[in-house]
């Protein structure tokens, strides 16, 4: 049997400390945690890896994910926010 690669992790913290708006094209100058989506659509990530990922998302979302950037190009989401644990 498999064994559960997710077993004994928690993949979105527990509050945030800090909320920041993020500015499409603009890297963020850290790693974010997760995003917070307002406004339904696709976004174009950059991950903690360096990977470009688009993944469309709804209102109301957390995409608990590491990325440094959200892209422009990619992106029609709205009211994105990037979560802080430190």
């Amino acid at each position: 049997m498999a064994s559960n690669p997710f077993e004994g992790r928690n993949p979105i913290p527990v509050g945030a400390r800090d909320i920041v708006p993020v500015v499409a094209g603009a890297p963020f100058g850290f790693t974010a945690v997760g995003l917070y989506i307002a406004v339904a659509g696709d976004v174009s990530i950059v991950t903690e890896t360096g990977a470009t990922r688009v993944v469309p998302v709804q209102a109301g979302m957390i995409l608990p994910v590491g990325c440094t950037s959200v892209n422009s190009a990619g992106t029609t989401a709205t009211g994105i926010f990037a979560l802080l644990v430190s």
